[in-house]
């Protein structure tokens, strides 16, 4: 368990150069990748890297099939307007990641919201019924024994 506070340099020194040698790498890399237009051209300056497809990416996921958690490289590529589109590199915890936009599918219209809405109301019902019962609670000064006999 830790203290409260400022924590010492000793202690956290690790964590911070390692963030601090991820930064770095991303620029070294993000300069490699300027000027190149495919990902094909990215790809001969990092032989490692690799290109996958990513088909029925959804605005909701945060993990791309086959890359890992990449919620702000999810961000960006549905920013993109159009097919054949390039992301920018995009620095996230598992690496530098680029992105093109082969298809974009629109998203097919709603025409009745009332379930939604219905899901909406009953869920605030819920939340406001065990934020009141955990207020009467706290202003009751009750004491649940309940852990010491179930």
């Amino acid at each position: 368990r830790k203290e409260e506070g400022e924590a010492k340099l000793d202690d956290v020194k690790d964590q911070v150069r390692q963030l601090v040698m991820n930064e770095k790498k991303a620029e070294m890399i993000k300069e490699k990748l300027a000027g190149k237009t495919t990902l094909e051209d990215m790809k001969a300056v990092f032989p490692d890297a690799s290109i996958n497809e990513a088909p029925g990416l959804r605005l909701s996921a945060s993990v791309i099939p086959g890359v890992g958690f990449a919620p702000k490289l999810v961000g960006t590529i549905f920013g993109l307007k159009s097919s054949g589109q390039l992301t920018m590199p995009v620095q996230e915890d598992i690496g530098v990641l680029v992105a093109r936009l082969n298809t974009l599918t629109p998203a097919s219209e709603i025409g009745d919201y009332t379930s939604y809405q219905s899901q909406l109301s009953q869920s605030g019902s819920q939340r406001m019924t065990y934020q009141l019962m955990m207020a009467l609670q706290d202003l009751a000064d009750v004491k649940d024994y309940r852990y010491k006999y179930f």
